[in-house]
């Protein structure tokens, strides 16, 4: 089993392969939290927004962006690279 450090180590490696753009951003740690039933370390990254304005991309004018990216806690292996679900 990992831990939460090695996952973040895991996750920050892996991250400039899968999201290139995001990884450029210099996105630092936000949260890192266990799955419920522990399978995996739920890790959130946070970078802040760069992009110019523009009035077509709703997401050009939110000052952060975040990915959720999902550890297996046993492997290490990457699970998943999400963006965020708000409530």
């Amino acid at each position: 089993m990992i831990d939460a450090v090695q996952a973040i180590k895991i996750a920050e490696e892996k991250l400039p392969s899968v999201v290139p753009a995001f990884a450029a951003l210099h996105p630092f740690v936000e949260e890192v939290e266990q799955s419920r039933d522990g399978e995996a370390w739920v890790i959130t990254f946070r970078a802040k927004n760069e992009q110019e304005k523009d009035e077509s991309s709703y997401g050009s004018f939110l000052p952060f962006i975040e990915k959720v990216v999902r550890v297996a806690s046993t492997s290490g292996d990457l699970l998943s690279v999400l963006n965020p679900s708000y409530r």
